[in-house]
């Protein structure tokens, strides 16, 4: 997620415009991907029972998906500014 903060502040330098524009945003954007990892990490070490682990493995499986959507996007963002420059 700070990777995608990143990449979407650096296109705002680019194109001229506030790059703190969105500071409460991309705060909650980044603190959101901070607990969502944090969950994924305590789930993964906390024992549980079978119907316990069919939820936490679905629950990490789109925590991984998300964080992976936005992995994506950072560096798709960060290819842009790139050539652009």
């Amino acid at each position: 997620m700070k990777y995608w903060v990143l990449a979407c502040k650096l296109e705002k330098i680019q194109k001229k415009e506030d790059p703190n524009a969105h500071n409460r945003r991309y705060s909650i954007i980044s603190y959101s991907g901070l607990v969502f990892n944090f969950i994924c990490g305590a789930a993964y070490g906390a024992p549980s029972t079978d119907k316990g682990v069919a939820i936490t493995s679905e629950f990490l499986q789109l925590c991984i998906l998300v964080s992976c959507a936005f992995l994506a996007d950072a560096f798709l963002r960060l290819k842009k500014v790139k050539k652009q420059d």
